[in-house]
This record gives C-alpha cells, sequence and structure tokens, in this order.
C-alpha cells in the first residue's frame, strides 16, 4: 500500500468475525512455531546436523514475519482485536490508539513525517 489507510469496523458481528479470523492465523502460526521448535529441539544434541536446525530457525522466523507484518497485530502493543492504521513509511500496521500516540510524540519533532 502506497497511503496510510485506517481500518475500523463498527458492526459488532463483523468486529467478531474479523478477530475469529485474526486468531486463526496466530493460532495457526504458533502451532507452526511449535512444531518447528520441537523438531529443533530433536536436532540440538547432534553437531552434524546443524544446517538442518539453522534451515528451521528460518522458517520459525519467516513464520514469526508473516504475522509482525499483517493486519493481525498491533506492531507496537501486539493487540489482535482492535481496528487497525497503515503506516505506508515504516510498512506496518498499528492499532488505532497506538499510531494516535506515536503521531502525537513525533508531531513537533524531525522524525514527523515517520508518522504521517
Amino acid at each position: 500500500m502506497k497511503k496510510k489507510r485506517n481500518i475500523v469496523i463498527k458492526d459488532p458481528t463483523l468486529k467478531r468475525l474479523r478477530n475469529n479470523l485474526r486468531m486463526i492465523l496466530r493460532k495457526w502460526a504458533s502451532a507452526q512455531w511449535n512444531k518447528l521448535h520441537e523438531e529443533q529441539d530433536k536436532i540440538l544434541l547432534d553437531e552434524s546436523k546443524f544446517e538442518t536446525f539453522r534451515n528451521l530457525e528460518r522458517k520459525k522466523q519467516e513464520i514469526r514475519k508473516i504475522v509482525e507484518d499483517s493486519i493481525c497485530e498491533c506492531s507496537l502493543c501486539s493487540a489482535p482485536d482492535k481496528d487497525m492504521t497503515y503506516n505506508p513509511v515504516r510498512k506496518e500496521w498499528y492499532c488505532v490508539d497506538c499510531y494516535k500516540d506515536l503521531q502525537d510524540y513525533y508531531k513537533n519533532k524531525k522524525e514527523s513525517v515517520l508518522f504521517p
């Protein structure tokens, strides 16, 4: 996205649906991360499989990045159930409250362009 964008849902049914979909993605990511972590634990004592261990670590990082870069949680407070604002400069999603706080914080600073 190239512009700042607010996603605000007022209908309680749609909010519940949104929150449930976000939780499904987060649970999937958590399950995958745990599965990879268990595989790493099995390999940990075998030095000959160090490269496999590193590949599993990369996969875990990719899964975490999927969740962090998505609209599923705020980049600052990790809240999964709030309306979100996209920051095109930082390419991250923030809950409306955190975004407003960051805008206020940077308002009279040199870095004010970070939060339009």
